[in-house]
């Protein structure tokens, strides 16, 4: 594992998120005034929402237990794959797969505007993608981010 990376969550106070959660997910303060949405579990989604933000937003999850997607509409941050940080800017996505090392953090000086999909993903259930460590490519998150937003 990379040294500088831990589990951690920081959001920076200028973060601004809305979204939905499935019922009975994981408390999590970020997402605990998010209204729930029975239809969410049937597809095995935990939550989904758009966040803006800026430095020093940073999540690490040394062995996430989620499918994250996040795709970015706005501004640049920077997500860790393949054992480097690489930026992911508008019209970019990524795809961060259970079990695995993830993480992604705003990059200083400039705000990051983004949509996720966080998937629910137990050890048994078999993998939305076929990956092992996270990846990145082009992908317009316009059709996501209005979804999202009803």
């Amino acid at each position: 594992m990379h040294p500088e990376l831990t589990d951690i969550t920081i959001h920076s106070a200028r973060t601004r998120m809305v979204g939905v959660k499935a019922l009975n997910v994981e408390w999590r303060p970020w997402i605990a005034d998010f209204p729930e949405c029975p239809a969410l579990n049937q597809h095995q989604i935990a939550h989904v929402g758009i966040m803006n933000t800026v430095a020093p937003t940073r999540i690490v999850r040394t062995k996430q237990t989620t499918t994250y997607f996040l795709a970015c509409f706005g501004g640049k941050g920077k997500v860790f794959i393949d054992g480097r940080w690489r930026v992911c800017g508008a019209r970019f996505a990524c795809l961060l797969p259970a079990h695995t090392l993830n993480a992604f953090e705003a990059a200083p000086g400039v705000r990051w505007r983004f949509c996720w999909v966080c998937y629910q993903q137990p050890v048994e259930q078999r993998p939305i993608a076929g990956i092992a460590s996270p990846v990145m490519a082009r992908f317009e998150a316009d059709p996501l981010h209005s979804a999202i937003l009803g």
